[in-house]
């Protein structure tokens, strides 16, 4: 088999396969085993306080075999995110854009998908600063990727005008649920108030479909560029 880089809806449905859909079947998965059969140790909280959501680090750090299902989800995805860089390099060479802005968001793509491994292969159940920071790194790195996509779309630098107006509100609900989360991070360790812990757990699934949705949207940029077996 050769990869070969021909647009068309093959190419499109490939990548969606590889990249989009293992994330959604491992988180998706993920939450069913942890409600279906952890539910109560999976809201429980030092404080003793009622939720009704875990969080999302509690589903996949502390529960088998939701852990590998996450891991090999995630794996699969970021393996065909490397290709889809490549690519995305090569068609932003053939935009003519300058050198300097291809190496920062080339730099802001690898660092996004290293946090998210990282995060991804430590749970927090067994080296949480590792896994925190890992989580930091990824957030960081994917906010300033995704306000810089919207800027490039903005500004039809991209081939793909559509691609704005589907993920142009994006950056700011990504932005939104971060400042959501740690604010619920920080209430919920000091304070243990009732609900907190879920509004945590909430947010974090939006910080995660939003991360998907963009990725998903992006796939329609690449244009001639899209992957296609031969």
């Amino acid at each position: 088999a050769v990869v070969s880089t021909q647009s068309g809806h093959y190419g499109r449905g490939l990548s969606n396969i590889f990249i989009t859909i293992p994330i959604l079947f491992s988180c998706i998965s993920c939450y069913l085993i942890t409600y279906i059969y952890f539910f109560k140790d999976s809201v429980g909280t030092e404080c003793h306080i009622k939720n009704v959501i875990p969080s999302f680090s509690t589903t996949i750090g502390n529960y088998i075999p939701q852990r590998w299902f996450w891991r090999f989800g995630t794996g699969m995805s970021c393996s065909f995110r490397f290709l889809h860089l490549l690519l995305f390099i090569k068609m932003l060479q053939n935009l003519e854009m300058a050198s300097s802005n291809i190496f920062i968001l080339m730099l802001l793509r690898i660092t996004e998908l290293a946090g998210l491994f990282l995060l991804t292969v430590v749970a927090s159940t067994e080296i949480f600063e590792y896994h925190a920071s890992g989580f930091c790194v990824f957030i960081v790195a994917s906010t300033l990727n995704m306000f810089i996509m919207n800027q490039l779309n903005a500004y039809g630098i991209t081939p793909d005008g559509n691609t704005y107006r589907r993920t142009k509100w994006c950056p700011w609900v990504y932005l939104g649920a971060i400042i959501g989360c740690f604010l619920a991070y920080i209430i919920h360790n000091n304070y243990c108030l009732p609900g907190v812990y879920s509004i945590f757990g909430a947010l974090e699934v939006v910080i995660i479909t939003i991360n998907v949705y963009v990725n998903h949207s992006e796939i329609r940029m690449f244009g001639n560029f899209l992957p296609v077996i031969e």
